[in-house]
C-alpha cells in the first residue's frame, strides 16, 4: 500500500480510503473522506459514488510539512509505476489474471 500512497501523492491524486478489514488507516487519511465495506456493502458502494463526486481534485493533505520536489528521473519512475499499476488493474477488472503456484499467469 505504501507504493500506491506515494504514487498518488506524487501524481497529485486524492485517496479515498475504504476499509476491507480492521487495519487502521495511515494517520494522514484518518480525517479524510472514508468508508467501510465490512458491513453494508450496498450502502458503502452508494456512499463511495457520492464520495468520488465530492472528493478534492488534488492530493490529500499531509501533516508534517511534506515538500514536493520531483527531479525528472523520479517523475518518470512514478509515471511508469502508475502505468504498470493501471495495466494490472485493467487486467484484474477484465478477469485476465490467474495464479498458479503463487505466480500470476495470463489466462488464454
Amino acid at each position: 500500500m505504501t507504493t500506491e500512497i506515494l504514487t498518488a501523492f506524487h501524481l497529485n491524486r486524492f485517496i479515498l480510503p475504504y476499509a476491507l478489514d480492521a487495519t487502521e488507516f495511515p494517520q494522514f487519511l484518518s480525517r479524510s473522506i472514508h468508508g467501510d465495506l465490512r458491513k453494508d456493502q450496498a450502502a458503502a458502494l452508494e456512499k463511495l459514488a457520492q464520495d468520488i463526486e465530492r472528493a478534492p481534485r488534488a492530493r490529500n493533505e499531509f501533516t508534517g510539512g511534506a515538500v514536493v520536489y520531483q527531479p525528472p528521473e523520479l517523475k518518470k519512475i512514478i509515471e511508469d509505476l502508475d502505468s504498470g499499476q493501471r495495466a494490472i488493474g485493467d487486467r484484474v477488472d477484465s478477469n485476465d489474471l490467474a495464479t498458479r503456484g503463487g505466480k500470476m499467469i495470463r489466462r488464454s
